[in-house]
């Protein structure tokens, strides 16, 4: 049997054609339109659980949080104080702890608030990245009208409206340069985070859209990978051709999948059909 999530998605609110600079983050997450975080959805479990998460908003993670506070401190960072603030260090099991931190979130409504311990780490990070030679070269010669650009376009083979947000663009080494948090900057550890969030196909996907939209053709794509603690590990990374390949290829197939099922109205959650499976190989061995 193949379920399908009921109802038809609604976009009223599509990503603008076009590169758009100073864009807001939380402005442009509302953007509607396919992206890279949304194809993975359906790549790592269906059309359907798309569908769900698009009706069913979830309230950021302490890990999202710090990801974008971490955009913050490394690509824009004389609005670091504007925009993110640190809690009081307060006792949180009494009355008169719980109010003071309840006054100072009603103050900051709209900021990042970070606990102390966050602050500590995102300091932490940001320093590691631009102790980083090549890290702070990327970051340092890109423009300031080069980073955080929110893009639109369609995709030229479904006509699906598709977003992406740049990091940064360094026109003299003619890369996209892209800041990510990790558990493990390792080659071995963010090659892992590559292949289980789908950073392949981002890569694919964003230097699509840059050719598309005139913004830089043929560029290298460079992940500055971080850790979010210490000893705050950097590594900056260049995706090889066969994993770009890879990418390009599972994001059009992704694109089609969504393009068919804005048109049917059907959101599949199964195949519908029975298949093989495996266990995984761990579980062979004590």
């Amino acid at each position: 049997m193949n379920m399908h999530a009921p109802g038809t998605l609604i976009l009223d609110n599509l990503a603008p054609i076009g590169i758009h600079p100073n864009v807001d983050e939380r402005k442009y997450h509302r953007w509607d339109g396919a992206s890279n975080s949304r194809l993975g959805t359906i790549f790592e479990k269906s059309e359907g659980h798309l569908k769900a998460e698009l009706d069913n908003p979830i309230e950021p993670t302490d890990d999202m949080i710090f990801g974008t506070a971490l955009h913050i401190a490394t690509l824009e960072p004389d609005r670091l104080e504007e925009r993110v603030v640190v809690e009081p260090d307060v006792n949180r099991r009494t009355n008169a702890g719980k109010e003071e931190l309840e006054v100072f979130r009603a103050r900051n409504a709209g900021k990042i608030i970070l606990s102390p311990t966050q602050w500590f780490n995102l300091i932490g990070a940001r320093d590691a990245v631009f102790a980083h030679p090549w890290a702070a070269r990327l970051i340092d010669e890109a423009s300031p009208a080069d980073r955080e650009l929110s893009l639109g376009w369609d995709d030229p083979e479904t006509g699906v409206r598709v977003k992406a947000r740049l990091d940064a663009i360094n026109r003299t080494g003619r890369a996209i340069v892209d800041v990510k948090k990790t558990k493990d900057a390792s080659r071995r550890g963010f090659g892992k985070a590559c292949a289980n969030f789908g950073y392949h196909r981002q890569a694919a996907l964003y230097s699509e859209a840059a050719e598309i939209l005139g913004l830089i053709a043929g560029a290298d794509f460079v992940h500055i990978a971080v850790e979010g603690t210490y000893p705050f590990k950097v590594g900056v990374y260049c995706l090889d051709d066969e994993a770009l390949s890879l990418g390009d290829e599972q994001v059009h197939a992704l694109l089609r999948r969504y393009a068919a099922a804005m048109e049917s109205g059907e959101w599949p959650t199964s195949t519908g059909r029975i298949e093989p499976l495996a266990l995984p190989k761990w579980a062979f061995y004590d």
